[in-house]
């Protein structure tokens, strides 16, 4: 299970908060635990995709084979498989950054609500990214990996 993915502040802790408030469970562990019982058979469906998706999808899951299966990459590549398998770009859902500089910092700073990971220029696919995290009008909150940000973006929106 998950519960090793903590985060520190305060976006995490009122959106968990506000949360188990309205829905009386647990927003980070029902999210991982449904994940990971889908993500099996998510896997398996992107594996019979055929055609341009296929082949994006195929591109995405390269990540996992490339690591020792590190849960946050493969997490990351489930849910980017599913953006492409839903003919939706996965870049509406993580806008990706290899360095920080002042278009990016620009492009940050005018975005009103977008998930961001920033990583390093020689980053391989398995590498921790220097940062992940949510922007919403304009402030960024770090959130450590792309499967928790994207667990946080469900529940604000």
């Amino acid at each position: 299970m998950h519960t090793g993915l903590t985060c520190s502040g305060n976006l995490i802790s009122t959106v968990n908060a506000e949360f188990k408030r309205i829905k009386t469970i647990n927003l980070q562990s029902k999210f991982f635990s449904s994940l990971d019982i889908h993500s099996t058979s998510l896997i398996d469906v992107y594996t019979k995709k055929g055609g341009v998706q296929g082949k994006k999808i195929k591109s995405i899951m390269l990540s996992i084979t490339k690591t020792d299966s590190i849960e946050y990459v493969r997490l990351e590549c489930i849910l980017k498989g599913l953006c492409v398998y839903f003919n939706e770009d996965p870049e509406k859902l993580v806008k990706e950054y290899m360095s920080i500089n002042n278009s990016s910092q620009t492009a940050m700073a005018e975005t009103v609500f977008r998930m961001f990971v920033i990583r390093h220029e020689s980053a391989e696919p398995g590498d921790d990214p220097q940062n992940v995290g949510i922007i919403l009008e304009g402030v960024e909150d770090e959130l450590g990996n792309v499967s928790f940000a994207v667990a946080m973006m469900f529940a604000l929106v």
